[in-house]
């Protein structure tokens, strides 16, 4: 099963952007980005480990800043 499979069995609330081809990463990043619609977004490849609540301190921290 590969992991757009996965994510789309096991995962069906989280949007999957597909792109009808290879764009890079810079403008496949950017591509995707435009279709987000979300207060926060997170870029994260998937080869990177992250440990439960590795986002708590950043949200807190965004969510007490009052500039838009």
């Amino acid at each position: 099963m590969n992991l757009r499979s996965f994510l789309k069995e096991w995962f069906p609330e989280i949007k999957l952007v597909e792109l009808s081809k290879n764009y890079g990463f810079a403008d496949g990043y950017n591509k995707g980005n435009r279709e987000i619609k979300t207060k926060y977004t997170v870029l994260l490849n998937s080869d990177v480990k992250v440990s439960e609540g590795w986002l708590d301190g950043i949200i807190e921290m965004m969510e007490a800043d009052e500039r838009d």
